[in-house]
């Protein structure tokens, strides 16, 4: 007798649509996914009373946290009003930033659901009212080892995960030679971005720096810069496709914010590319190779040239599936894993 199709309740930021890789994945794998809510989409006022209302507390009382507490309600209304009109059971829910909800309004869903799991994709230095979620979840994840460390003693339900790579795609990755970096303008890394950019300009080593710029006045700074500013993001799979012609891929990582990895590392180890990182942490894992990863700081900028003359050592099979999708969701919906990603 065939197994009956599991169904999954989804709640996830927007996030360039990378929404769209992992509903695809999880159907691969034989998940339905009936029911999603999208968070972090561009935020819109309900009414004009709502948009005075900020302008107010903003200016005169200094509140900045008004238009966030105003997005944690109309997604909160969101998922209620969809509850009420579903009467489906989901055999898993998996909430991607839950504190883009009310705890009462999760709660709803929870009574849906057979097993009720979160993750938290951030440092929860950068968002800290999210340890008040825990314990709304059967099975909660940090993707940060300190967060999981320092509430572990506390909270049973918590457990340590990396991000993944998605793992249905096609994985015949060519090189154009080129170094790609795609991400968005934050004032405090760029003095990195445009000394790495500059460097390659420099030496003649090819590559594609893109920062998504959305204001018209264009700071001095980006002008001089051997930088493409671009208006528009590349959507999550579009990204993917630029990553998988590349012939390495290059990151900036803020330590004040968490010690997690991004995805740009399971991207890299996917589709074989090399990778130019300023997390130290990455060297702590067991697909570390100085081969593959360079661990960048203002000093060492002069050994890039030599990093990306060394061949690609290829990843053993056993240890790059640990980081996959496939492996990533066994573990959080407790289904026997492949194996655990990292012994923390």
């Amino acid at each position: 007798m065939q197994e009956r199709t599991k169904k999954v309740a989804l709640l996830i930021p927007h996030h360039f649509e990378l929404y769209k890789a992992i509903i695809r994945n999880l159907e691969k794998l034989g998940f339905s996914v009936v029911f999603i809510i999208l968070t972090d989409k561009t935020f819109k006022y309900k009414s004009f009373k709502e948009q005075s209302t900020n302008f107010l507390r903003k200016t005169i009382f200094g509140d900045k946290q008004y238009k966030d507490k105003l997005r944690v309600i109309h997604h909160s209304e969101e998922l209620e009003h969809q509850l009420s009109e579903t009467d489906i059971e989901f055999d898993y829910g998996l909430v991607i930033r839950p504190d883009y909800f009310t705890i009462s309004s999760l709660e709803k869903l929870k009574k849906k659901c057979v097993l009720f799991c979160g993750y938290q994709w951030d440092g929860f230095k950068r968002y800290p009212k999210i340890v008040d979620y825990i314990t709304l979840f059967d099975r909660f994840f940090a993707f940060d080892e300190n967060d999981y460390h320092k509430h572990k003693d506390f909270y049973k339900n918590i457990f340590p995960i990396t991000n993944f790579y998605i793992d249905y795609l096609p994985r015949n990755p060519v090189n154009n030679g080129q170094v790609f970096f795609l991400g968005s303008y934050i004032p405090e890394r760029m003095d990195q971005v445009i000394k790495v950019s500059d460097f390659f300009n420099e030496k003649g080593i090819p590559s594609s720096i893109n920062v998504v710029f959305h204001k018209s006045k264009i700071p001095e700074e980006l002008t001089q810069a051997s930088i493409n500013l671009i208006k528009k993001p590349l959507s999550y799979l579009e990204m993917l496709d630029r990553v998988s012609k590349c012939g390495c891929m290059l990151e900036f990582h803020n330590k004040e914010i968490h010690e997690g990895l991004s995805f740009r590392v399971f991207e890299a180890l996917y589709f074989k590319k090399k990778l130019i990182t300023n997390n130290v942490s990455v060297k702590d894992y067991d697909f570390f190779h100085p081969n593959n990863f360079f661990i960048w700081n203002e000093n060492n900028t002069g050994d890039i040239e030599n990093f990306l003359r060394e061949e690609y050592v290829d990843l053993d099979e056993h240890v790059l599936r640990k980081y996959s999708f496939t492996n990533w969701i066994s573990i959080i919906f407790n289904i026997k894993p492949y194996q655990a990603i990292q012994n923390y």
